[in-house]
């Protein structure tokens, strides 16, 4: 899955207290759920200040808890190269963990 590419990602209203045109995002994929998150200012729901990234681990395939921040504050394209690049690593870890095994 191409992770980077917006056309990837399933788009909602941006959540409350989200500034003008900023929207949230989220993709399920193989090992777990992404979700990027409009961050805005405190007390200034207009002054979009990046976004915050989460793994969901609703697989359990990872260790770490369920919800994993992956970032705090980003912009929107590098977000989406962090999930990317999260996901081909652990992914790629679960697949040679798998290897030679038969079910």
């Amino acid at each position: 899955m191409f992770l980077t590419h917006p056309d990837a990602w399933n788009v909602y209203a941006g959540g409350t207290c989200a500034a003008s045109d900023r929207h949230s995002y989220d993709v399920q994929t193989t090992i777990g759920d992404y979700n990027i998150w409009p961050i805005s200012a405190k007390n200034n729901c207009e002054h979009h200040i990046g976004y915050r990234v989460y793994f969901l681990n609703v697989k359990g395939h990872l260790t770490g808890g369920l919800w994993q921040t992956l970032a705090n504050l980003t912009t929107l394209p590098e977000a989406r190269r962090l999930c990317r690049n999260h996901l081909e690593q652990h992914d790629g870890d679960l697949q040679s963990s798998h290897a030679g095994v038969s079910a």
